[in-house]
Formats: structure tokens, sequence, C-alpha cells
């Protein structure tokens, strides 16, 4: 596998934790009330702490990547000399010294009190998303246009990343609502989620289609682009989110109490909503490095 491959998946390996801390942790801190929240998070922590040694293990192995990258291949991955130069000559080194800060202060959520477990994992994801624009092709501009470009990227990974991590705890949160113990702290966060997924979803797209001109600037559309192919499919993708997050919750929402269904609808269409996540993750992970030119 050459370094470039390799890079890729390990962007894949960080990003999918720091969604999945950022989202579910601020799922279950914020929108589902206690102790309904306790027990379904004392069952993600396992997963937490799984995912926070990925990212710490994926965000540590960048460097050596970026090392082969820059030099010449595997066999500058481990020189002391280009991994020195990457580190404290590049703002790819400042990067990799962030990126693994936050990956480790989500690591370390696990040893909070239980109380603040969930909170601190969000906080450590959030952070690691905040990372992500200090690379790619946001960091790459510089000046006023950059900042602006980094923070529109920032808010753009935090909407998608609430989004589609908030849906990990809300599909079994959907086997709670005919309990009679836990049904109307599920229909609060049901009802909590329907309305804040709004202003998420609403944030993506502005977010992205500011992202798309950002980045195409000056660039006419191109068919035989690869980058601009990804992220067409790219596009689709959350088209396709969309679509099911609104048939969620203008057609399936309402017709929960009236048990005819619903909640099974809803949570297939949860599931799709996450495996087409994935796949728009790991195009991230490989267009990001791509030359929007090419």
């Amino acid at each position: 596998m050459p370094p470039d491959a390799a890079l890729i998946l390990g962007r894949f390996v960080y990003d999918g934790p720091a969604v999945l801390l950022w989202g579910a942790g601020g799922f279950l801190a914020v929108l589902l009330p206690q102790p309904l929240a306790a027990r379904i998070g004392a069952r993600l922590s396992p997963a937490f702490t799984v995912a926070a040694v990925f990212a710490v293990a994926a965000a540590l192995v960048t460097l050596p990547l970026r090392a082969a990258m820059l030099g010449d291949g595997w066999a500058d991955a481990l020189d002391p000399a280009t991994l020195r130069g990457v580190l404290f000559e590049t703002d790819l080194g400042l990067a990799w010294l962030v990126q693994e800060a936050a990956a480790l202060a989500a690591l370390g959520a696990a040893f909070v009190p239980e109380r603040w477990r969930t909170a601190a994992s969000a906080l450590g994801g959030g952070a690691m998303l905040m990372s992500l624009p200090l690379v790619g092709h946001a960091g790459m501009q510089q000046g006023g246009l950059g900042l602006i470009h980094r923070l529109n990227d920032g808010l753009h990974v935090l909407a998608g990343g609430f989004w589609l991590g908030a849906l990990v705890p809300f599909v079994p949160l959907l086997a709670r609502i005919d309990d009679p113990r836990d049904a109307a702290a599920a229909n609060i966060a049901l009802r909590r989620f329907s309305n804040i997924g709004h202003a998420a979803v609403t944030l993506v797209i502005l977010t992205g289609v500011a992202n798309a001109a950002l980045i195409l600037s000056g660039s006419s559309i191109d068919g035989a682009s690869l980058y601009q192919r990804l992220l067409a499919v790219k596009i689709a993708l959350v088209a396709g989110m969309v679509g099911l997050a609104l048939l969620n919750r203008y057609v399936l929402v309402p017709r929960v109490s009236a048990r005819s269904g619903a909640v099974a609808a809803i949570r297939i269409g949860s599931l799709a909503e996450i495996a087409l996540g994935i796949a728009v993750l790991a195009l991230v992970a490989a267009f990001g490095m791509m030359d929007p030119a090419g």
C-alpha cells in the first residue's frame, strides 16, 4: 500500500471516531433526559473508548505517513531528520500536534467521572473535528480568506458530525418508546432531535455550498475531474440522507403515537442514514487529499 493510500485510511479511521464521540456524546449529554441517558451511555461507553484509541493511533501514524509522502517513500517514514522537518517546519506538523492532542483528550474522557463522561467525550470529539480544517483544502489558503474557509469548514464538520453521530444512540433509543418506564424520556429526545436536526441539516447544506465555492473558485465544471466527480457523489449521498431525515421527521414521527409501524420504519431509515454517512466519510477522506483542479 503506498503512503498516500495509507494516509486516506488513517484519515477515515480518525474522522469516524470523531463523529461518533461528538454526535453520540452530545446527544446523550444534551438531548436525552436522565436516567435513560446514563443507561444508554453505559452501553456505548466501551465503544467510545475503543473509538478514541483508534483515533489516537490514526493520528499517531499520520506523521510518518506525511514524512513518507514528502520524502522518498516508505524509507523516510521513520527517518528522524524527515520527521523533524515535517513536525517543526511545516503547517502539517502543527496540525498533527493539534489532532493528536485532541484525540488524547477524547481518550482521557474515559477516565472522568461517569456523570460527565459523555459530555467529555463529546468535547473531545468536537475538538478532533475542529482540527480537521487545519489540513486539506481549507488549510491551504492563507490570510483572511483562509480563516473564513477554516471557520466555515469547522461549522460544516461539526454540524454534519453531530447529525451522523447522534444517529448511533438514536437507533437504540427507538426501542424504548414502547417501554412505559422510558416512553416519556424517549419521546422528549425524539422531539428534541427532530428539532435540532433542522439546524444541523441546514448548516450542513449552507456550509457545504460555501466550501465548494471556496475550493472551486475560478474553476469551471469539468466532468473529467476526478475531484469534481467524487464531490458530486458526496452531494448525492448527502441529498439521500436529507431525504431520509425529512421522511422520518414529517411522515413517520407524527405517526409514532398511532403505533402504525412508524418506529420500525424510522429505525430502518436511520440505519440507512448511518450507512450513507459512512460512505460520505470515506469519500471525504479520499478527495480531501486531491487537487480540486485534477
